[in-house]
């Protein structure tokens, strides 16, 4: 504080800025809530294209569905 009570700008903003590095004041994120919607928007995509991607391997593979199906051949 100041004389007359008033703020030093000047020694907050240090502080704030401190803080800000040293996470202590914990997680901040500069983005816009827009920025943000659109990075989780491309992650989701993301992890949908992967997720087909493994499905059709595993479908590949014919393993992961649990379910045996019958030979050909036997009584059926």
């Amino acid at each position: 504080m100041l004389g007359g009570g008033r703020v030093n700008l000047q020694k907050t903003a240090e502080i704030v800025m401190t803080d800000f590095r040293t996470a202590i004041l914990g997680r901040i994120t500069r983005e816009t809530p827009l920025e943000f919607e659109a990075w989780r928007d491309a992650g989701l995509a993301e992890d949908a294209k992967r997720q087909a991607k493994k499905d059709a391997r595993t479908k590949a593979q014919g393993k992961g569905s649990g379910v045996r199906e019958p030979a050909a051949g036997d009584g059926e």
